[in-house]
């Protein structure tokens, strides 16, 4: 990463990404750059899943494990959830 002002006082840690199930297959598709943010994000937030049938959520799910394997996926309503972890183990 080119360093700057900010990166001379915060580091990475972590990248999260927020995607919609039912929109995610056509972004993949058509935008580069959906597919970028996928495969690099460690944590992905599968937002308004309330809205979703389950074969829209699986078929979202199966796309981002074929971009990033290693990817965290957390299930969510109104980005809403207790179990969204902000922050790495190390």
């Amino acid at each position: 990463m080119e360093e700057n002002q900010l990166s001379k006082h915060f580091a990475i840690e972590s990248i999260v990404t927020i995607a919609v199930p039912n929109s995610l297959p056509k972004l993949v598709r058509n935008l580069e750059v959906i597919k970028s943010q996928i495969q690099t994000c460690d944590l992905l937030v599968l937002n308004k899943v309330d809205l979703c049938t389950m074969e829209q959520i699986g078929e979202a799910k199966a796309i981002i494990m074929s971009l990033n394997p290693e990817v965290q996926i957390t299930e969510t309503s109104y980005c809403h959830s207790n179990e969204v972890p902000l922050r790495k183990d190390k």
